[in-house]
C-alpha cells in the first residue's frame, strides 16, 4: 500500500479503465507517480510491467522496453516482462508506428493525479 493509501491494484484498475478509453497518457502518469512514491513496495515490478503496457499501447516502444526491463530486474521470474521487452525492442527498431504516432505525456504533479484518483474512489 502506498503512503497515500492507494494500492497497486487500485492504480491498475483505474489506469486500465483509462487505457481502455484510449487515455494512455493518464495511465502512464498514474503508474509513474505510483512507482516514484512506492520504491520499496513488493509489487513494484507489477507497476513497471503495467507502465510498460501503457507505453506499448501508446506506441512508445523504447520506453515500454525500459519499463519491462525494470519489471524483470525486480522479478526475474515474471516472464511476461521478458516477452514484451523483447517484442518492444524489436518494434522500437522497425519504426512501424501507426499514423499519428504516440501521444506525448506532458508533466503533471503527483498531488493532482492522486487527488483525481481520490475523487474516483469516492464515486
Amino acid at each position: 500500500m502506498s503512503n497515500d493509501g492507494f494500492s497497486i491494484s487500485e492504480i491498475i484498475e483505474i489506469s486500465e479503465k483509462a487505457v481502455s478509453a484510449g487515455d494512455f497518457v493518464r495511465a502512464i502518469r498514474l503508474y509513474s507517480a505510483w512507482i516514484d512514491m512506492n520504491q520499496s513496495d513488493d509489487m513494484l515490478f507489477l507497476a513497471h510491467f503495467y507502465l510498460g503496457v501503457a507505453y506499448r499501447k501508446n506506441y512508445q516502444f523504447e520506453l515500454a522496453a525500459s519499463s519491462f526491463k525494470n519489471s524483470l530486474d525486480l522479478n526475474k521470474e515474471f516472464m511476461n516482462s521478458y516477452i514484451l521487452m523483447q517484442y518492444c525492442q524489436i518494434m522500437a527498431t522497425t519504426n512501424d508506428t501507426p499514423t499519428g504516432g504516440a501521444s506525448q505525456v506532458p508533466a503533471c504533479s503527483q498531488d493532482k493525479l492522486f487527488k483525481d484518483i481520490a475523487k474516483l474512489r469516492r464515486k
